[in-house]
């Protein structure tokens, strides 16, 4: 039996599963197993699996049905005591798994442990793949009861490769759930911590990959998606903790506004991530006292400027909009 289990979900990740891959061998840990489940991809990401001759790698394809039940089928597979999740996409540090262990080892209460995040953009990466530069995100040290601050907003940034979960927890409170198609990952952190403590690693251990993949399309629906986790989660919550809906309905729309202007090329994107940052600042007046608030207006100006300012070289200063809401 390995020390840990890796469970990685893959769909359509040729252009990234085997640095990701790599990112896990070279663990100082070596004794792990790493699970990979292939949720039906349809690009060479199974041809390229197939080269890999690790023994401690286990490939399992099955027909695509979402990244939660990738997770949930990799997790009962899965023969070590301590579960850990990476995403297709994303990196660790070498000491990673090893770091985790130790926390879990020296506060055996926690059923949980997290490590920090680098924020690792498309454009950080050079023609090698090696990393040119990564954004680290702001330290945390909530450690025991976490629930009210991670219910507040998910800190743990990026969950879906960051926790590693003793198995006899994720058992008390049933896997991922399907129903949710974005953060589901935070779901799943807020069930364990509502019930268990969990331990910090003090250290950026994670690389999260942030790649623009959304088009206008899909801004209706992440917005949807989004507002149905919030609910979901606030359903849970106990009576206590309800007064934080409005401070952690305004980081979703600040999310929002990210994702709008991350992933999105046009004017109407631009046009909806400002109303979400106004509905953000409506919703939680004090957000106007951090940084990142106004990171994101200038980044809206600027977006929005540099769009009339295309307009009208091409004779067209005042296009009609339309507010996505």
């Amino acid at each position: 039996m390995a020390l840990v289990s890796v469970v990685m979900p893959v769909y359509n990740a040729e252009q990234t599963i085997l640095e990701t891959v790599r990112s896990v061998q070279a663990q100082t840990v070596a004794d792990f197993e790493l699970i990979i489940i292939n949720d039906g991809s349809c690009d060479r990401t199974l041809d390229l699996l197939s080269t890999l001759s690790d023994p401690r790698i286990k490939i399992f394809t099955y027909e695509n049905a979402g990244v939660s039940t990738a997770r949930n089928r990799g997790i009962q597979r899965a023969t070590a005591e301590l579960i850990a999740f990476i995403d297709a996409d994303d990196l660790w540090t070498p000491d990673k798994l090893e770091a985790q262990i130790k926390a879990l080892q020296s506060k055996p209460e926690a059923a949980f442990a997290y490590s920090w995040t680098y924020y690792l953009d498309i454009d950080c990466l050079d023609t090698e793949g090696e990393l040119l530069q990564a954004h680290p995100a702001e330290p945390v040290y909530f450690e025991g009861n976490i629930y009210p601050q991670l219910l507040l907003r998910n800190f743990i940034a990026s969950t879906g490769s960051n926790l590693m979960v003793r198995q006899w927890a994720i058992a008390q409170i049933g896997g991922f759930d399907p129903q949710y198609t974005i953060g589901e990952d935070w779901e799943f952190s807020l069930r364990l911590a509502k019930r268990f403590p969990g331990v910090v690693v003090p250290q950026h251990q994670v690389y999260y990959r942030r790649t623009p993949t959304s088009a206008t399309a899909n801004i209706r629906q992440i917005r949807a998606e989004t507002l149905h986790l919030f609910h979901g989660i606030y359903q849970a919550a106990p009576p206590e903790l309800q007064r934080q809906k409005r401070k952690t309905l305004s980081w979703m729309y600040q999310y929002l506004t990210d994702s709008c202007l991350r992933n999105g090329q046009g004017l109407t994107e631009v046009q909806a991530g400002g109303w979400y940052l106004l509905k953000a600042i409506y919703l939680s007046p004090e957000i106007l006292m951090y940084p990142h608030t106004y990171r994101l207006l200038r980044w809206c100006l600027k977006r929005w400027i540099a769009m009339q300012f295309a307009n009208f070289k091409h004779g067209t200063l005042h296009p009609s909009l339309q507010v996505i809401d």
